[in-house]
């Protein structure tokens, strides 16, 4: 596979050339990566159920079991595939019917589907689980499955039996069942009937409780997401900082591996929630910054970790450095593609350094995608992928283009209901540039977007207001300033073209409220 760049680079600093960011340039690379992350899902479905291989899968051997978690990206990875353009609208619902066909039939504990089950729909054993109900591969499922449900809402056969499938599953989950004690669990294993893993705060299972609380029949007492998810608030620490930036959430340091920060919110659209705590959006920002800040400053400088090296999350890893979940304090040297690629939501222009890396190295992108590890010092590579990393590369870049997953989803009554219980709402932060975070030197970068062509910066403000926003060159030279407009309170978008924000040319921003100067910072656009 041909480097855009001619051979393979290591990030800004090391000669990246200064249009590889340009949309005509790094488009194509994107989407080439993008599409080859949804063959890896079209090919590997297993013929019979539709829904993923379980584990490494390879071109030549894989385990013969299926995925729930997975398949429910894959879900989605099929709807955006079929929006794009690279399978038809009917392949892509025939496929999805055949899915819920499977999975009315497997085996199912109180409506929840196990974390692997055989090509039978027999639940498989997973480490210490044998016949267990797991919820949170089961919210993934559903995740997907309300965005077909949304997706499909045509008169063709495909697309009423999906709907009509997902409706009677929706209903027949009982999230109440996995409710005990103050605390909502993971796990029921009917060998011996045991509860087992209570979710508690922070890690990959947010949308569990969005659908628990919101789900049309056997939903649980919102009041467990304060006792359980929360701890009573003991699961919130405010005024804890990593690596210069504030992060409340979770008993990780550092915010633990990038994971935490995607799979829920392959639907749940972060730039929609915030609670008394946190906007989950800044939240995944900072958690994409602090684990960046600590590969390139802080990291042994012997794993060679740099600008497009970079991404520590739970992974496969080459032979004989195994399955692990990966974080700076889990840190063995390997690097997955899909930490830094499925982050482009949130810090685009970091994620594009690596993603042109990877994608001009042919030995870390396969037909099916990015390779799921590498060793950067060694050049050492896993032999394969999985279908949980390589689900949030397509999904995240395709919300990051279009928005249609986190539109799909959050779109969904269910979805919307249960938000509303958690006490989730519109982000409110004072008046400022609460996404312009700063890199180490004080500078926030920004991508133009690959299909718009524009730069996106975010302002908010504390209270309504006339709002104007300058551009000026170091040397305070003007570039350009914004008419005067009558805001009201919230987020609000400024879009500024390249020839009105030159690529290249650093400045500094000034959001004026009201005629006076509220709060200056430092872009450089890219």
């Amino acid at each position: 596979m041909d480097s855009i760049l001619g051979e393979p680079f290591r990030g800004a600093g090391a000669g990246t050339p200064d249009d590889a960011f340009a949309p005509e340039r790094f488009r194509p690379v994107l989407e080439r990566v993008q599409r080859a992350c949804f063959d890896h899902f079209w090919r590997y479905a297993n013929d019979d159920a539709s829904l993923l291989r379980a584990g490494m899968v390879t071109d030549t051997s894989s385990l013969p079991a299926l995925t729930v978690g997975g398949s429910g990206f894959g879900v989605m990875v099929y709807l955006l595939g079929a929006e794009r353009g690279w399978v038809s609208r009917a392949e892509a619902a025939a496929r999805i019917r055949e899915m819920t066909r499977f999975l009315e039939r497997a085996d199912r504990f109180h409506g929840v589907w196990p974390h692997w089950m055989d090509t039978e729909g027999r639940a498989r054993r997973f480490g210490k689980q044998i016949r267990a109900g797991d919820l949170v591969e089961s919210a993934f499922m559903l995740m997907g499955l309300l965005c077909a449900q949304r997706y499909f809402d045509g008169g063709s056969e495909d697309a009423r039996a999906i709907r009509e499938a997902v409706d009677r599953l929706r209903h027949t989950i009982e999230w109440d069942f996995f409710a005990k004690d103050g605390d909502l669990y993971w796990l029921w294993e009917s060998t011996d009937g045991k509860h087992t893993l209570p979710l508690r705060a922070y890690n990959e299972a947010l949308v569990v409780w969005v659908l628990a609380a919101g789900a049309p029949a056997h939903a649980i007492d919102p009041a467990l997401y304060r006792s359980g998810w929360l701890q009573g608030g003991q699961a919130i620490r405010p005024g804890r900082v990593w690596d210069g930036h504030p992060y409340p959430l979770g008993r990780a340091n550092r915010g633990g591996p990038l994971f935490l920060s995607h799979y829920s919110f392959l639907g749940l659209d972060p730039r929609a929630m915030q609670d008394e705590w946190v906007d989950y959006f800044q939240n995944g920002l900072r958690h994409t910054l602090i684990n960046r800040s600590y590969c390139l400053h802080e990291a042994p400088k012997a794993h060679a970790y740099d600008a497009a090296n970079w991404g520590l999350t739970a992974c496969a890893g080459p032979a004989g450095r195994g399955y692990k979940a990966r974080c700076p304090e889990r840190d063995d040297g390997v690097v997955a593609p899909t930490a830094a690629l499925s982050s482009i939501v949130y810090a685009p222009y970091h994620a594009a350094q690596a993603l042109l890396r990877v994608a001009g190295d042919p030995t870390l992108m396969t037909a099916g995608g990015p390779v799921d590890a590498y060793v950067p010092a060694t050049g050492e590579v896993a032999p394969g992928r999985i279908a949980i990393d390589q689900g949030p590369i397509a999904i995240m870049i395709e919300n990051y283009r279009s928005g249609l997953l986190w539109r799909l989803f959050m779109g969904h009554p269910d979805v919307r209901r249960g938000l509303g219980l958690l006490g989730m709402r519109a982000p409110r932060h004072p008046t400022g540039f609460p996404y312009a975070i700063p890199d180490l030197d004080g500078a926030h970068d920004l991508l133009r977007h690959p299909d718009r062509g524009d730069y996106a910066l975010d302002c908010s403000l504390a209270e309504a207001g006339e709002l104007t926003v300058e551009l000026r060159r170091p040397d305070g030279a003007l570039l350009h300033r914004t008419a005067p407009a009558r805001k009201g309170a919230g987020l609000h978008t400024l879009r500024l073209s390249p020839k009105t924000l030159p690529p290249g040319a650093p400045c500094q921003a000034t959001l004026i409220l009201d005629g006076r100067p509220a709060v200056t910072i430092r872009l450089r656009p890219h």
